[in-house]
């Protein structure tokens, strides 16, 4: 019996380990470059990115924006190969030289994340992606 208990505990304590291991951090940057242009029109647009870290792909988006009332609103979806995803669905607000949007939850690592995203261009196909996550 003794020993059927230890293997329990352990396996508890493991498990526990494994996930603080593969938290999301809080706060981090990708570079996010353009690799199609779906639908463009005067109020509607939707693209797609790859996600990297130096020369590395870590990730794809998927993002569609429209344009209303003289507000651009979008929802999109950042996939990580790292395991999780984190959406976006807000109004585009303005602060400083960085477009904001909030996060509006995720999945995987960053399940029930909200937070914002900061976007800074970089060129006419890349941006630099800041994920403030809480």
């Amino acid at each position: 019996m003794k020993k059927r208990v230890v293997i329990a505990v352990v396996a508890v304590f493991v498990g526990a380990s494994a996930s603080a291991a593969l938290a999301a951090p809080k706060s981090f940057s990708v570079v996010a470059v353009r690799t199609s242009s779906g639908k463009v029109t005067a109020t509607a647009s939707s693209f797609t990115e790859n996600l990297l870290t130096g020369k590395k792909v870590i990730g794809h988006d998927s993002i569609a924006c429209k344009v209303s009332g003289g507000k651009t609103s979008c929802t999109g979806v950042f996939t990580f190969k790292a395991g999780g995803t984190i959406k976006i669905d807000s109004p585009l607000s303005a602060q400083g030289n960085d477009d904001t949007f909030k996060i509006s939850g995720g999945t995987g690592l960053y399940a029930g994340s909200g937070g914002t995203l900061k976007l800074a261009p970089i060129s006419g196909t890349q941006t630099k992606l800041t994920f403030a996550l809480r």
